[in-house]
């Protein structure tokens, strides 16, 4: 989160999908488990979709929503996408 807070996408996409491969611990931790899954490909898919990779963004919203099935901010963005991708389809601002 320091990297995005600074402005350093890069860095934090780059930190995000690290997070992504790691296993999640077997034992109780205090850390909220979605860190793992769910947590960080929101924050994937808003780098996503700032950086204009509409096809990632939603690769990574529909990710979320198989772990949060019914995900209201998951669906919100995957309709904004989708309209954003049909206005661009037809030439209109």
């Amino acid at each position: 989160m320091v990297h995005r807070h600074r402005g350093e996408s890069a860095q934090a996409e780059a930190c995000w999908r690290r997070v992504l491969s790691l296993h999640r611990p077997e034992q109780y931790c205090s850390l909220d488990e979605g860190i793992y899954g769910h947590i960080t490909r929101r924050n994937l898919a808003v780098l996503a979709a700032e950086r204009g990779d509409g096809a990632e963004a939603a690769r990574l919203w529909r990710a979320v929503l198989a772990e949060c099935p019914g995900d209201r901010e998951a669906l919100t963005h995957l309709e904004r996408l989708a309209a954003d991708q049909r206005t661009e389809g037809t030439g209109t601002a």
